[in-house]
This record gives C-alpha cells, structure tokens and sequence, in this order.
C-alpha cells in the first residue's frame, strides 16, 4: 500500500467493505499523507462516514440508482458540506 501510494500518488483500497472506515483511519495513522480511495461495497448513503475517516475520496458502483434524476440528486447530496460525528465514523 504504501509504495502504491509513493509511486502513484494514490492507493485504492478494495475491498472496502472488509474493513470498514476504521481500516482508512488506521492506514491513515501510519501514512498521514496517503491518498487513499476505498471501493467495493460503499453505498451513497456510507461515504460521509468514510471521507471522514480519512478518505481522499470514494468508489461507489452499487446502490447508485439507474434513473438519471435521482442519479443526479444523489450526487447533490454527497456535494453538500457536511460534518460527521467521529464517533460514528469508524461505524
């Protein structure tokens, strides 16, 4: 992980689901400049949980609704500042 990201610039982390938003925190402690994108089982509604851990940003595929309006509503939600409670955010 941390030569991907030296030589990269950023690491994807997958599964993400595997691991949860305390795995980015945890990475993060060890490697404070990572830039890490977990994917793989992150759902709209989980990724404020997972930028707050630490995420520089994440992969969603499932879950994403097919209609475009609501595709686009969806993408105006996780756009809007927002502040995650840290204690939930690990959840």
């Amino acid at each position: 992980m941390a030569a991907a990201a030296r030589q990269s610039g950023a690491a994807k982390v997958f599964p993400a689901h595997v691991g949860g938003p305390s795995f980015i925190r945890s990475l993060k402690a060890v490697l404070p400049a990572a830039l890490l994108i977990p994917t793989g089982g992150i759902t709209p509604a989980e990724a404020p949980r997972w930028l707050a851990a630490g995420a520089t940003a994440v992969g969603i595929g499932a879950g994403l609704p097919a209609d475009p309006a609501e595709l686009a509503a969806v993408f105006a939600e996780l756009a809007l500042p927002r502040r995650c409670d840290p204690a939930t955010a690990g959840a």
